[in-house]
């Protein structure tokens, strides 16, 4: 037998038509219960009207300010439910009956676990309106169950708006889009709305004096200081452009301040500075012919020639066979060259074309001529 069946079998109950029986205890300690009385016909005379009705009671808040619907979840906590045990809340869908204890358990599963909450319950949280028997019944501002009162817009219960002596509606200034930025100072717009003192819900400007309007102004937001971070510069070119070289960027310690990045200390960045050298064209080079310098001319007067080194190398620093590089690419290894000097050939006249002996030996033979020992013994 039902809890609430108990109860009616303890009240003392007239047969009198209209007699109502005593209020039955109250189903809550806290934060709004119900409370009924019954009343039963008498046979011979016949009953019209109700024959129970309900009550609020026990209205002041629970000190421990636990939901009342989150209290009948946790109940079952330590019922197993398909195996296991799971820890309970309240859940209210959209959709869901406000008056069927719907759970949510810590495993995220959302199960019905009564068909019908405690007498008392909210229909839903911040409304008056209770659960009884099942069905959400309303309840107006006066507390009483069923009743249509609600508050004015002067604030009072029941009233018809004509006891305010200040004014109903005025104009109040929100912020209408978010912050320009999270941090170092920026801004957002602000909008002005007309609202009902008594209610906060926005109604028709047309209700505000427009004399005592505010204009919509920018209004700071974020002003705190951005954390400091390491900002870098784009990386530099690579030093070749294959065989492995480098490339290099610079890091600084930077704040941002109204749009504005400023150079600050290192110690205020968190981390360590990030890399500002790495390796780049780490892919070998293909081979190629790599020519020294030129030597000198092989002559010190009238043509000679010149001759260099012609190497097949795979990077600055090794050579290889020549098989390896094309051939049809190489360098020339020898060129012919000209001193610009011509070279003396005596007394016939005209130059000769060839080495000259040691400078000191050449010069003295073309001051001092050579005198032949067959020209002595000559005759005159």
């Amino acid at each position: 037998m039902k809890e609430e069946e108990k109860e009616l079998e303890n009240l003392q109950v007239s047969n009198v038509e209209g007699m109502w029986s005593e209020w039955s205890p109250c189903s809550r300690t806290c934060d709004g219960g119900t409370s009924f009385q019954i009343r039963k016909c008498n046979e011979v005379n016949g009953c019209f009207g109700e024959t129970l009705r309900y009550r609020l009671c026990n209205m002041q808040a629970c000190p421990d300010g636990v939901e009342f619907r989150d209290q009948q979840c946790a109940s079952f906590n330590q019922i197993p439910y398909e195996g296991q045990t799971l820890e309970w809340s309240a859940y209210q869908g959209p959709q869901d009956d406000p008056c069927e204890l719907r759970c949510i358990a810590n495993t995220g599963l959302v199960a019905t676990l009564a068909p019908q909450v405690q007498d008392g319950t909210r229909c839903k949280p911040g409304t008056l309106d209770l659960c009884v028997n099942g069905k959400c019944q309303r309840v107006g501002c006066d507390l009483v169950i069923g009743s249509e009162a609600r508050v004015d817009i002067c604030g009072v219960c029941g009233g018809d708006g004509s006891t305010c002596t200040q004014p109903l509606y005025h104009w109040v200034v929100e912020p209408a889009s978010l912050c320009s930025v999270t941090c170092g100072n920026g801004y957002k717009m602000s909008q002005v709305l007309c609202r009902n003192i008594v209610t906060g819900h926005i109604v028709d400007s047309q209700l505000c004096d427009e004399s005592q309007k505010p204009e919509t102004k920018m209004i700071e937001c974020n002003i705190h200081p951005c954390p400091a971070k390491w900002v870098g510069s784009s990386w530099s070119k690579c030093s070749v452009s294959c065989g492995g070289g480098s490339r290099s960027r610079t890091f600084s310690c930077m704040r941002k301040a109204n749009s504005t990045l400023t150079k600050v200390p290192d110690f205020l960045c968190k981390g360590t500075r990030p890399r500002e050298r790495e390796p780049c064209n780490t892919v070998p080079c293909p081979p190629t012919w790599e020519v020294g310098p030129w030597s000198g001319c092989s002559v010190s007067c009238g043509e000679g020639v010149q001759t260099r080194s012609v190497t097949c190398k795979t990077s600055p620093y090794f050579s290889t066979e020549e098989s390896f590089c094309d051939k049809n690419l190489k360098p020339d290894s020898t060129q012919s060259c000209t001193t610009g000097i011509p070279c003396n050939t005596g007394d016939k006249g005209g130059f000769l074309h060839g080495y000259l002996p040691f400078r000191p030996i050449a010069e003295r033979l073309i001051s001092e001529p050579v005198i032949s020992s067959l020209s002595s013994n000559q005759p005159e």
